[in-house]
């Protein structure tokens, strides 16, 4: 994931621009395994125009299938703010998909914690273009 050309807005309490990058570093490995280590038991999680999921399983499951769908994935970041425990975080995202065509789109993440995990999680984009036409 690329840091350059953002600049963490805001006063985090709780929760620092470091965190954020490191959450994102393993939401581009494509492991999600690795993602949902940073959530609690009973977290929720949406991802664009999907009903929201909730709880450890389920977020796994639509994080497996979601990445099956593309070969890789990289957040560029354009923007931070950091509040009492939570996070916005704006990027530009570019999706490598199975045929190889490269899709770069825009997408905001809602990020909210509770004693240093995920409670909830938003994910805003429009995701048609990651499919194959």
């Amino acid at each position: 994931m690329k840091q350059d050309r953002v600049i963490p807005q805001g006063t985090g309490i709780d929760i620092d621009a470091e965190w954020v990058w490191d959450y994102f570093r393993d939401v581009d490995s494509l492991n999600p395994q690795r993602v949902t280590q940073h959530y609690q038991q009973d977290s929720t999680f949406r991802f664009a125009n999907h009903p929201p999921v909730q709880g450890l399983k389920e977020i796994e499951t639509l994080l497996t299938n979601f990445y099956r769908q593309i070969q890789s994935m990289e957040h560029i970041n354009t923007g931070l703010w950091l509040g009492n425990n939570s996070a916005v975080f704006e990027a530009e995202v570019i999706f490598v998909r199975h045929d190889g065509a490269k899709v770069k789109i825009p997408a905001i993440s809602i990020i909210r914690r509770q004693e240093a995990l995920i409670k909830s999680f938003m994910f805003v984009m429009d995701a048609s273009p990651l499919q194959n036409n």
